[in-house]
C-alpha cells in the first residue's frame, strides 16, 4: 500500500520523484529502502541545496525502518527538508542506493554533504557523489573526547570538582589531568582563526603535553581532520550545520511530535506530508513577513532609517 500511494504520487503530480528497492527474505519480497522528493523540496533544494545534512537517528514505524532526512538551511535560517528515505538496513550498499536515487532526483550534487561517523554513511557518499564534499558534525567528535581520552572515571571526577579542578590537576601531575585535554583541545577546534599548519603545531604540541601520542582515537582524527577542522575549510560556507547536530535534530524533533514507532508506513507517509505543510506554512510566513514587515528600528543612529527603506 505504502508503494503503491507514492507510484500514483509519482504518475498524477509533476516532478515527484520516488525510488524503492526490496530483497529477498524469509521466503518472501520486502521493502528495503524507499526515497521520495516532491517538487516544493526541489525547488528548496535549488535554491538552498549548498549544504545537506544526511541524518538517521532514529526510527518512526512498527516496521523499524530507518527514517532518513535531508535537511538543509533556508534564507530565515531555518530548517527546510530536500526529501526522505526509509532504509531497513544501514550497510553501505543501500546507502550507495539511497545516494543514487538523491542524485537522480536532484540531478546536482551538493556542494558540501555532513553526517555522523557513520562508517556505511561515509562508504557510500565517497563512492557515489564524485564533486560533493563530505564534513562530520564537530559535536560527534568531540562530544567522545572525554571516554576516548580520559575514560568515564575521570570525566565524573572533572565534573564533580568543577572550577576547582585546575588546582586538583596542579597537585596530582599528569598522569590524571588528561581531563583538562578536553578544553585544552577545545580552543584550537572550535576556531576559524588559524589556518591549516598553525592547527597541526598546536594539536600535536597538546597532545605531546598531555602524554597522548599513543592515543589510537586521537590519532585516527586526527587524520580525518580535513573533514571536521575548521581550520581546512575556514573560507567555506557551512549555513551553520557544521558546528552541531542540532539543526538536523530539530527538524528530527518536528518529526517524532507527530510520527510514532508504531505507525505503519501509509500512516507515516500522512505524518510526514502533515510536518511539510507544517514546515512550509512557516516558510511562507517568514517569506511575507520579511518582504512586508518594516525592521524595528533599535538605536538613534540615523543610519538606520536609510537601512530599513533599503531592506524594505
Amino acid at each position: 500500500m505504502f508503494v503503491q500511494l507514492l507510484e500514483n504520487k509519482k504518475k498524477s503530480l509533476n516532478n515527484f520523484s520516488f525510488e524503492y528497492f526490496t530483497v529477498f527474505n524469509n521466503d518472501k519480497w520486502e521493502l528495503a529502502g524507499a526515497f521520495w522528493a516532491d517538487q516544493a523540496s526541489k525547488e528548496n533544494y535549488k535554491v538552498f541545496g549548498d549544504v545537506v545534512s544526511f541524518d538517521s537517528t532514529y526510527r518512526t514505524n512498527k516496521y523499524d525502518m530507518k527514517f532518513i532526512p535531508f535537511t538543509g538551511i533556508d534564507n530565515h535560517k531555518k530548517c527546510v527538508t530536500f526529501g526522505a528515505a526509509l532504509l531497513a538496513k544501514e550497510d553501505a550498499d543501500s546507502y550507495k542506493w539511497l545516494c543514487e536515487a538523491f542524485k537522480k532526483a536532484f540531478l546536482e550534487e551538493p556542494q558540501i554533504v555532513f553526517t555522523d561517523q557513520d562508517p556505511s554513511m561515509i562508504v557510500a557518499i565517497e563512492a557515489v557523489f564524485m564533486k560533493a564534499r563530505h564534513r562530520l558534525y564537530m559535536w560527534h567528535v568531540t562530544e567522545k573526547i572525554t571516554n576516548k581520552v580520559n575514560g568515564q572515571k575521570l570525566g565524573q571526577i572533572h565534573q564533580k570538582f568543577g572550577q576547582r579542578w585546575s588546582i586538583i590537576e596542579n597537585s596530582i601531575g599528569p598522569a590524571i589531568s588528561n581531563v583538562g585535554f578536553k578544553d585544552s583541545i577545545s580552543q584550537i577546534v572550535w576556531t576559524d582563526k588559524l589556518d591549516p599548519d598553525d592547527f597541526d603545531k598546536r594539536w600535536f604540541s597538546i597532545v605531546a603535553r598531555y602524554k597522548l601520542e599513543d592515543n589510537e582515537w586521537l590519532n585516527e582524527m586526527f587524520k580525518l581532520r580535513r573533514k571536521w577542522i575548521p581550520a581546512y575549510f575556514r573560507y567555506w560556507d557551512m549555513s551553520g550545520l557544521m558546528r552541531t547536530s542540532s539543526r538536523s535534530e530539530s527538524e528530527n524533533h518536528m518529526f517524532q511530535q507527530l510520527m510514532s514507532n508504531s505507525s505503519t508506513l501509509v500512516e507515516f507517509i500522512s505524518f510526514f506530508e502533515t510536518a511539510m505543510q507544517i514546515q512550509r506554512q512557516v516558510q511562507s510566513k517568514n517569506d511575507h513577513d520579511s518582504r512586508y514587515t518594516i525592521p524595528k528600528v533599535v538605536t538613534d543612529y540615523e543610519i538606520e532609517q536609510p537601512a530599513v527603506q533599503l531592506y524594505m
